[in-house]
């Protein structure tokens, strides 16, 4: 995999994720609230039959599931940032830390041929 492709990559995916903190951090921060494992969410789906997840109500089909072992992340998410350094809240921080990590993922997936 070229390093120079993944790099420019992931600072694409950064910026524009930087650009939609932007849209969405007063909003974020006025509702100061976040969703529980027990509000009903759906998410729309690429799996082929299943065109909507809802959390809580399982599926079962044929499809590949790929999971991404981040344990240890909390804590690394925890350690406070220096206001010298960056004035980046947790929320924003998870933001961009989780896309330059999908965005590295998705590379190494397509590389191999999905």
């Amino acid at each position: 995999m070229d390093k120079e492709l993944v790099r420019l990559k992931i600072i694409t995916a950064l910026e524009n994720a930087e650009a939609n903190w932007k849209k969405v951090e007063k909003l974020l921060k006025a509702k100061n609230e976040f969703r529980g494992f027990n509000e009903s969410v759906e998410l729309s789906s690429n799996i082929p039959g299943h065109p909507i997840l809802e959390l809580g109500k399982p599926k079962v089909g044929d499809y590949i599931a790929f999971v991404l072992d981040i344990r240890g992340s909390t804590d690394h998410l925890l350690i406070a940032i220096s206001k010298d350094k960056a004035d980046a809240s947790q929320l924003e921080r998870t933001l961009y830390e989780t896309t330059s990590v999908i965005t590295g993922i998705i590379m190494a997936i397509e590389e191999q041929g999905g």
